[in-house]
């Protein structure tokens, strides 16, 4: 009996702590947080930071000329609040956020030796707090003019944010740190074939690259056979083409673009990838293709997309509505190995790829 009692005040000691933890951080408890870390309990160990950007975002935080205001500033600091958050009930190490950097380049003010090194700051303050000393997982450059502005001083300036600052004793030849890397790798957005091939002989080899890959828009594949080359991660965005990949479209009228859908993240984005494709009614043949493969290996549309996208060796990338505090599962099957697609399947979806 005294045993158990004092296993109770244990419990209730502990109870009584997340109670108390829960005062200074009340969001702790909104749907979005839990959808968050429903996710992460069921496995998801990557949150990218990936916000509806330009043109469907407002123009001025891109175009601030002192490159302060951003369009992921939001997005940081709500994952920063779930970081906190699970770092106090699960323990630290478990999730990684992935961050993006879009410096205004345009700006006459613009200098990687002085701009980058505040704005990775910035960023940091956001994601673990002020003065917090964690090195992001990984900043992403966005960069908005790769034909006429060379990214790779930039580059090379986080990637010397990527390394530690050391000093040798010559005397011992300790090595001590002097400052510890604000950054663990560095990553590219949305950069083309030349840029990254340009990247790669100026001697940097990036960790990551997003951009657009999917069953609607496979136009990239010479970009990811490239990244393949030099082992360099491709995480693929639009893989679910903005959300239409759904049962709920097959057959039905095409969204209307001012009008909100609950079940589009973003209806202007899910327009721009059907309009891109070739319009509704071509979407509508690729929608059914899917759909029948579906329907013979009984999983959902989203899971034949994500793993078509899986199969060509890129990390898709399957957004998740924070605000609705809901994730959509993916079938069990998309874990198969070998993949559940097979010889038909893959040709059946080969022939509605968009590849151009």
């Amino acid at each position: 009996m005294e045993e158990a009692k004092a296993k109770l005040g244990e419990m209730e000691a502990s109870a009584g702590e997340l109670k108390a933890s829960f005062e200074p951080e009340p969001t702790a408890l909104v749907p979005w947080m839990q959808a968050l870390f429903a996710l992460v309990d069921g496995g998801v160990s990557t949150l990218d930071v990936t916000p509806v950007a330009y043109p469907h975002a407002a123009l001025r935080p891109l175009m601030t000329a002192d490159n302060v205001n951003s369009i992921y500033d939001g997005a940081e600091k709500v994952l920063g609040k779930f970081l906190a958050r699970y770092k106090l009930e699960r323990g630290a190490g478990k999730v990684q956020v992935l961050v993006r950097l879009l410096p205004n380049i345009f700006a006459d003010s613009y200098s990687p030796g002085e701009t980058l090194e505040p704005l990775v700051d910035k960023i940091r303050a956001n994601v673990f707090g002020a003065d917090a000393p964690d090195a992001l997982d990984l900043v992403q450059l966005a960069w908005l003019d790769a034909a006429g502005r060379d990214p790779v001083p930039t580059l090379r300036k986080l990637a010397a944010l990527a390394e530690d600052k050391i000093e040798v004793n010559e005397e011992s030849g300790e090595v001590t740190v002097t400052e510890p890397k604000k950054i663990k790798a560095v990553g590219l957005v949305d950069f083309p074939y030349d840029a990254v091939l340009k990247v790669l002989q100026a001697g940097l080899v990036p960790a990551s690259l997003s951009l657009v890959y999917g069953l609607a828009d496979a136009s990239a594949h010479k970009t990811v056979a490239l990244c393949a080359k030099y082992g360099i991660k491709v995480f693929a965005r639009g893989v679910l083409m903005g959300g239409l990949i759904a049962e709920k479209y097959v057959g039905a009228p095409r969204p209307s673009p001012i009008e909100p859908d609950a079940d589009l993240p973003s209806v202007p984005v899910a327009v721009d990838y059907y309009e891109a494709y070739g319009g509704w009614t071509k979407t509508q043949g690729l929608l059914r293709a899917v759909k029948a493969v579906a329907v013979k290996h009984g999983v959902s549309m989203r899971t034949v997309a994500v793993r078509w996208a899986v199969d060509q060796a890129v990390i898709p990338l399957v957004p998740i509505d924070w605000a609705a505090g809901t994730a959509q599962a993916l079938d069990e099957k998309l874990t198969d190995a070998p993949t559940f697609l097979d010889a038909a399947d893959v040709a059946a979806l080969a022939a509605v790829v968009r590849t151009a």
